[in-house]
Order: C-alpha cells, then structure tokens, then sequence
C-alpha cells in the first residue's frame, strides 16, 4: 500500500505535536501530502465579540482551530513534509476527522493515543477509539504519553 495522502488531526496541545511531527516524517518518507485537521466545537471567548452574538463562538473557534493547525503546518514543513495543508472544521473530533478524510481521500490517518487509556474513555470515548470502528482507511494511533 502507497501513501500518497496522509491525514493528522491536532488539538494544539503537546501530545498531538508528537502525532503531527509523526505524520510529518511518514510524509516526508514517503513523499505524500499531509492534511492537518483542527475540529472545534462551541467553546470560544472573546476574539470574536464583533461578531452576533449567536455567532460569536463559531467565529472564535474557527479562528483558534486555524491559529492550532497553521502551526502545527509550520512544524510539519520544518519536519520535512513536503507538500502540507490545512483544514479546519465545526465537528467533534472524530466525525472532523472522518469527514475530511473522506474528502480528501486520505490513504491513512494519524492520531496520537490521547484518550485511550483514561478511565473516562468509557464515558467520553476517545478519537482513536471512535475512528477505528467507523473509517475504512488505515489508521495509525501515535503513542503520545
């Protein structure tokens, strides 16, 4: 299996830069394009207070999932990828990152292990979880703690 379209998803946090630097390197090795996805949901502050009020969130969200997957872009580009995008959008995680890999057609999807060991997992679940029972495209959980 080649592949040529390699999907990360990131929440900014250190954990998920060690997925996006490992989903950097595969796509330098291989060289393949590299989406990275940033999913936000209803929890922005004020950097959108121009905005209606029933819009304000998503405004600041978005914005803040741009700001995340932009640096995470630069990171990956100075990890040596060799062609990187950037997608962000207003999902939970998992489903953000399904819907995009559809999309794009991604060929794998790499997600750090945030999640799967924590006894909320049975509560909340994780991404990882999530993903490798609904997505029919390889997945590679990055052990991130």
């Amino acid at each position: 299996m080649t592949w040529s379209r390699i999907l990360v998803g990131t929440d900014g946090t250190e954990r998920a830069g060690r997925a996006v630097a490992h989903a950097a390197s595969l796509a330098a090795a291989v060289s393949a394009e590299l989406t990275i996805v940033t999913a936000y949901g209803s929890s922005g502050t004020s950097q959108a207070e121009a905005a209606p009020a029933d819009l304000a969130w998503a405004a600041t969200a978005a914005a803040g999932a741009e700001d995340v997957a932009y640096r995470a872009a630069d990171s990956a580009r100075s990890a040596g990828a060799p062609k990187v995008r950037t997608r962000t959008v207003n999902a939970a995680p998992a489903d953000g990152l399904a819907q995009v890999a559809e999309d794009i057609q991604a060929d794998l999807i790499v997600v750090g292990s945030k999640g799967m060991t924590s006894s909320l997992r049975f509560l909340t679940g994780s991404v990882p979880n999530e993903l490798s029972h609904h997505i029919r495209r390889d997945l590679l959980i990055v052990r991130t703690d």
